[in-house]
C-alpha cells in the first residue's frame, strides 16, 4: 500500500538478490570494499575474505540525519526469500548509532517542532503509511525497541519533543512493553503517553482499515504510561472480589516503582512531587494507603535480588558459498 510519492519521498529502494552487486559496482565508482564495511554496506566472507554485499535482496529503507545525509539501511525481505532473519538493519558505525537516531526525523522535523509533540513507531512501513495519511509529527525508533536511552533530557527525542507519545503494537508483544515503558515513566521526568492499538494490529494496518481519524482520536485519548500501566494491570480484575489477581496487580506495579533512583533529601523538588503523584494515583486505584505503598516500596528495594538476564542469541550472517 506505499505510493510512489511515499517511495520517492523516503527514498525506498531494493538491494538485488546478488552476492556482490554493490560491491562491483563500487569498485567503478572508487569506492573500496574497505570503505562499503566502514558504513556498513559490505562484509567479508570468513571462508574466503572476500568482500560481499551485506543487504542482498531487500527492499531498502535510507536512515537519514537530520540534514537528510543517509546514514545507515533498514532492509526487509520480500515474500518468497528464504532468508530466516525478516528485518536487517545497518551495524552500527562511526555515522549511525541505532539509539541516537529516529527513522523519519529528516521528514519530521518541522512538524514536530510545531507542536513539540512527536509520535513514535517501532516500525519503517509504519512511520510511511502515517505520513501517506497526513499524519506528519511521526517517526520510528531504528532497529531496537524504544529504550531509556531514547527519552533522557539530552536525547534526540527530548531536543525537539515536549510530549511523546508512543504506539504500541496491538499484539502480545506490544502488550508486554507496559512494563518496560512504565520503568522509563519513573525513570525520566518525561511526559509519556501510550496508544495501544486493539485487535492485534500495527499502525500501518490500523490506518489502512481505520483511517487518519481514529488513529488521530487514539493519540488525542492517550493516557500517559502510569495509567496505561494501571488499566493493563487491572483489566478483568474485580477487586472486590480478586484480591489474589488484585494483589499480583500491585505487586508488578510496585516492583516497578521500586527499581526507581531512590530519593534522597537533596533530590529534585519536582521529581519528589512527581513521585508522589504517581503513588497517590496507585492508592486512589487499589484502595490502599499511601503509606502502605511506601513501606511496601521500601520492602522491594531492600531484598531485591540482581536478575541477570541472558543474552538474546544473535543472528548469525549467511555468507556467500567459498
Amino acid at each position: 500500500g506505499i505510493s510512489d510519492e511515499s517511495v520517492k519521498q523516503f527514498h525506498i529502494g531494493f538491494a538485488p538478490d546478488d552476492w556482490t552487486w554493490l560491491v562491483n559496482r563500487a569498485r567503478t565508482a572508487n569506492f573500496s570494499p574497505e570503505v562499503l564495511q566502514a558504513v556498513g554496506l559490505a562484509g567479508v566472507s570468513q571462508k574466503s575474505g572476500r568482500p560481499y554485499d551485506f543487504f542482498r535482496g531487500r527492499v531498502l529503507f535510507p536512515i537519514r540525519d537530520t540534514q537528510q545525509r543517509p546514514i545507515a539501511f533498514g532492509g526487509r525481505v520480500l515474500p518468497h526469500s528464504d532468508d530466516p532473519a525478516k528485518y536487517k538493519n545497518s551495524p552500527e558505525t562511526r555515522l549511525y548509532s541505532k539509539q541516537e537516531k529516529l527513522y523519519g526525523l529528516d521528514i519530521a522535523g518541522s512538524a514536530v517542532q510545531k507542536d513539540r509533540h512527536i509520535i513514535v513507531m517501532e516500525g519503517y512501513t509504519d512511520v510511511i503509511m502515517a505520513h501517506q495519511h497526513g499524519i506528519a509529527n511521526v517517526v520510528a525508533v531504528c532497529g531496537t525497541a524504544i529504550g531509556a536511552e531514547h527519552v533522557r533530557p539530552r536525547s534526540l527525542l527530548r531536543r525537539y519533543a515536549d510530549r511523546i507519545t508512543l504506539v504500541l503494537d496491538g499484539d502480545d508483544a506490544g502488550q508486554k512493553r507496559t512494563n518496560q515503558v512504565l520503568e522509563m515513566f519513573i525513570a525520566e521526568q518525561v511526559d509519556l503517553r501510550i496508544v495501544q492499538l486493539p485487535g492485534g494490529l500495527d499502525p500501518c494496518d490500523f490506518l489502512q482499515q481505520f483511517g487518519a481519524d481514529e488513529f488521530a482520536q487514539l493519540v488525542n485519548d492517550a493516557p500517559d504510561a502510569l495509567e496505561h500501566s494501571l488499566q493493563t494491570a487491572l483489566a478483568g480484575i474485580d477487586l472486590s472480589r480478586d484480591v489474589h489477581a488484585a494483589n499480583q496487580a500491585l505487586e508488578s506495579i510496585l516492583g516497578r516503582l521500586a527499581k526507581a533512583p531512590r530519593l534522597s533529601t537533596e533530590s529534585d523538588t519536582a521529581l519528589r512531587l512527581r513521585q508522589g503523584q504517581m503513588l497517590r494515583r496507585i492508592s486512589s486505584s487499589f484502595g490502599e494507603s499511601e503509606s502502605n505503598l511506601r513501606e511496601r516500596i521500601a520492602e522491594l528495594r531492600s531484598t531485591a535480588v540482581k536478575r541477570h538476564e541472558q543474552p538474546a542469541s544473535e543472528h548469525v550472517e549467511s555468507e556467500p558459498p567459498a
